[in-house]
């Protein structure tokens, strides 16, 4: 089990310590998706793809944040970007096809 008050807490301080710890980030959105807040999730995914352009981790993250607010075209998307610099992402490939199931493809 994750106690996710203490990653919440644990990723503030590194955040204050380094606001640019894409990891942090990433952390502190899962954090933050527990308690429902998809806004702010999708906030500091979008700071950490920033940070780290070319990660397929945070973007998939940030694609599943976006398919969670049922945003699926753009969920899409970001898969697709996802799976251009990880062809073989077994979990973005699952994401994806559950998208393209959704919506009759």
């Amino acid at each position: 089990m994750r106690d996710w008050a203490l990653v919440d807490s644990a990723t503030a301080l590194l955040l204050a310590q380094n606001a640019d710890d894409a990891d942090a980030l990433i952390w502190r959105a899962a954090a933050v998706q527990q308690c429902d807040d998809f806004k702010l999730a999708e906030q500091l995914l979008r700071e950490a793809v920033r940070i780290a352009p070319g990660s397929p981790v945070a973007l998939h993250k940030l694609a599943l944040c976006i398919k969670e607010q049922a945003r699926f075209g753009e969920a899409e998307g970001v898969l697709r970007r996802v799976l251009e610099l990880s062809p073989n992402n077994m979990h973005a490939l699952f994401d994806l096809s559950e998208l393209e199931i959704r919506s009759g493809r």
